[in-house]
């Protein structure tokens, strides 16, 4: 299926917008986000946890969806998801730009080496 054939549809979870291709998904997934019950464990403790200012590193972004909640208590430039599916991190980007959030991701972790990790806390 070529780009100009994707099917979206949009899921309403909370204040964010997911725009989910047609048949990327199983409907175990699909369902959990159209009940709104995605990552809701996930989403639940971003704002115990982070305070706005933290930096974040998130592996496994997926649709972005806790990126996004993260990036609401954090700032946008505080994010970086990180996926190993290419197909998930477009699905990703698709979903900052649906929610004009300009979080970053990537597909390839970066070294742990002082220079890069250099301005991102690891521990409280």
């Amino acid at each position: 299926m070529s780009a100009s054939e994707l099917v979206l549809h949009q899921i309403e979870i909370g204040e964010k917008h997911l725009l989910v291709e047609d048949g990327r998904y199983d409907a175990k997934i699909v369902n959990s986000m159209r009940q709104g019950g995605y990552e809701a464990t996930e989403r639940s403790i971003v704002p115990k946890l982070f305070r706005s200012g933290d930096r974040v590193v998130e592996i496994g972004t997926a649709v972005g969806l806790v990126a996004m909640v993260l990036a609401d208590v954090v700032g946008n430039e505080n994010v970086i998801g990180f996926e190993a599916n290419p197909q998930l991190v477009e699905d990703a980007r698709r979903n900052f730009d649906a929610n004009n959030q300009s979080i970053t991701a990537k597909r390839r972790f970066p070294s742990a080496s002082p220079t890069t990790m250099s301005n991102w806390r690891t521990t409280r």
